[in-house]
């Protein structure tokens, strides 16, 4: 259906043009201002806006539009959320981290993790950036210009520098 794919990339450029500068204000905010961040973040608004676009009504009025809009982000942000937190929790194993949660005064879990994550090495910490993005082990080891094995140890390193700090965290 021709007409059907043209009302709606028309919707979505209209929602776009009208929302544009909300995004990116609601994406500057939850990235505290990570140039890179708040760029990822506004991609993954609009595809979420896209992937969702059949579920705005035709005949929404203009504080709809913005609220529907505003929904679609905070989705987004939590979803990223959740991400990092199951991302964690795998690396560390949930117990460990409630540990930790619980004996830092942190106000989030980047937080913790910074926290957890404070006796890395600056190349520890580049590739536990990429295993909280998710990567798998062959892909950081292209990115980090190393071979699979060497993240694996590496990775197994910064585990058990991890677990040490939380633990030592959960006796306090």
């Amino acid at each position: 259906m021709p007409g059907s794919t043209d009302r709606l990339n028309n919707k979505y450029r209209e929602i776009i043009a009208t929302h544009s500068d909300l995004i990116r204000n609601m994406c500057v905010a939850r990235s505290r201002g990570d140039e890179v961040l708040t760029r990822d973040l506004i991609h993954e608004c609009y595809l979420a806006i896209w992937n969702r676009l059949g579920g705005l009504r035709e005949d929404s009025h203009m504080g709809e539009k913005r609220m529907w809009v505003v929904w679609q982000c905070r989705s987004v942000f939590l979803r990223q959320k959740s991400k990092k937190i199951k991302s964690l929790m795998t690396i560390m194993g949930g117990d460990l981290v409630d540990q930790a949660a619980n004996g830092y005064e942190t106000n989030s879990n980047s937080e913790l993790i910074q926290e957890l994550a404070a006796d890395l090495s600056s190349h520890e910490h580049e590739l536990l950036n990429l295993i909280l993005q998710g990567y798998n082990t062959s892909e950081m080891a292209d990115i980090m210009g190393i071979k699979a094995a060497s993240v694996s140890v590496e990775r197994n390193r910064i585990i058990k520098k991890m677990r040490l700090r939380a633990e030592k965290n959960g006796k306090r």
